[in-house]
């Protein structure tokens, strides 16, 4: 059932993507996680019987006389049914040879890997056919089936997963450059030799042993099988590789050894593993991760100082005249240019904000620097030189005095030349008149 529906999704997101309909011609293998290999060829026939019962263009005239009879049983009574299951393995034969079998090298001959057996096909089939996947097929009419060296061939990959949360998906090989090719990923998997390196060793005289003599490093094995039958393992250790752990072991202490409390003590978590680490370090480093997101958290605030209400700029206005009013809003603490730099990015917003989250704050030591920087990024807008029209407009506002209504109406009268300034000088000119500085 798991496999039926899989597979319908499979051909609808197919059809409304290509604008055809998807039938097993249309892709050059499919990859099964195979527990046992009988086990992949029944589902490579109901594959078969699904893409007869969807009248597909891969299903001959032969093949369908043969499947005919069992086209009105219900979808429980085809589960149930022998001879279906034997007439679809008949029919699926010359396909399965062509379109499965390169992909049974490893499974077939190590057995059943839980997990890592949809995989271990996907290799055998890289092991197998990695001089051709990244072809396309052609159907010629002169010359038949035909390899062309455009996008690869595509490749079904389907998981059972007990039935619970069944996967299928497709894949496209593509060449690529070494060693990513398909050819050096072959040749680094050395899969043939790796098998010839296996110990036959009869059953009987198979037991929980120390002896790893006849292991590859890095291997796991079985050392202990106790008395409530709970099984203990080691690793034996790289000839080679204990200098380099070493070298490593500071760094690992450092940047992994966090991640590791929650699957030490737990164990194996198949799939929620890798968040059981993530939580491992929120648990362990929360307070370092929030200390790295927040900007200058060693400066403190004096005790009972409210937060002043900034206005705030979004790319839209004059830089030099929003320095000034977030100045005089800041009189509170005089000439700490430590909160100055540090409340700053509340008087932002927007695009403005976000660029000021991207800042090596480190880099500003003094108010100068921030200033500077800000002023740098949004200097364009500072260079639209105010004409006659709109200093004509400019009005004493009612909580304006006198001295800074005189201050905004020099900057704008003076035009070119006052932008013709260093920007620090301007900053200075304008916050001085407001005693900031």
């Amino acid at each position: 059932m798991a496999l039926d529906t899989c597979y319908k999704s499979l051909c609808n997101k197919y059809e409304k993507l290509e604008g055809k309909q998807f039938s097993m011609a249309d892709a050059a293998y499919f990859v099964f996680h195979s527990p046992y290999n009988k086990l992949v060829q029944r589902s490579f026939g109901r594959l078969v019987f699904n893409d007869f019962l969807r009248n597909a263009s891969s299903i001959d005239e032969s093949a369908k006389k043969i499947l005919a009879p069992f086209e009105s049983l219900t979808g429980d009574e085809s589960y149930q049914s022998r001879d279906l299951e034997k007439a679809s393995q008949q029919v699926a034969k010359p396909l399965y040879d062509e379109k499965v079998q390169p992909t049974t090298s490893i499974p077939t001959q190590v057995g059943n890997m839980y997990t890592a057996s949809l995989y271990a096909a996907l290799a055998s089939l890289i092991h197998n056919k990695h001089n051709t996947l990244h072809h396309c097929l052609h159907d010629s009419p002169v010359f038949g089936i035909i390899l062309l060296p455009q996008a690869g061939q595509r490749v079904i990959m389907f998981s059972y997963s007990s039935g619970l949360t069944a996967t299928i998906f497709s894949l496209k090989f593509n060449e690529g450059r070494h060693p990513f090719s398909l050819s050096n990923i072959a040749s680094v998997m050395n899969v043939a030799e790796k098998l010839k390196l296996r110990h036959e060793i009869c059953a009987k005289d198979f037991g929980t042993s120390k002896d790893c003599s006849l292991l590859a490093p890095g291997t796991y094995y079985l050392t202990e099988v106790d008395s409530k039958y709970r099984r203990s393992y080691a690793k034996k250790t790289p000839e080679h590789g204990q200098v380099s752990q070493q070298v490593a072991k500071p760094f690992y202490d450092e940047k992994v050894e966090p991640t590791t409390l929650i699957p030490k003590q737990v164990g194996n978590v198949y799939t929620a593993s890798l968040y059981a680490v993530f939580a491992s370090l929120l648990h362990n480093k929360h307070d370092t991760l929030y200390e790295e997101l927040c900007a200058f958290l060693e400066i403190k605030l004096p005790l009972g100082y409210k937060i002043p209400k900034f206005e705030k700029f979004d790319r839209l206005g004059n830089t030099f005249f929003h320095l000034k009013t977030y100045c005089e809003k800041l009189a509170g603490v005089g000439k700490n240019e430590r909160i100055q730099v540090k409340l700053f990015s509340q008087s932002l917003s927007g695009k403005v904000l976000e660029w000021n989250a991207k800042q090596d704050v480190t880099k500003w030591c003094t108010w100068d620097d921030l200033a500077n920087a800000f002023v740098d990024h949004y200097k364009f807008y500072v260079n639209i030189i105010p004409d006659k029209i709109s200093i004509a407009k400019l009005r004493q506002k009612p909580n304006e005095n006198f001295r800074e209504y005189h201050t905004l109406e020099i900057i704008s009268d003076q035009g070119t030349s006052s932008y013709g300034r260093s920007r620090n000088d301007q900053l200075r000119h304008s916050c001085t008149k407001s005693k900031i500085f």
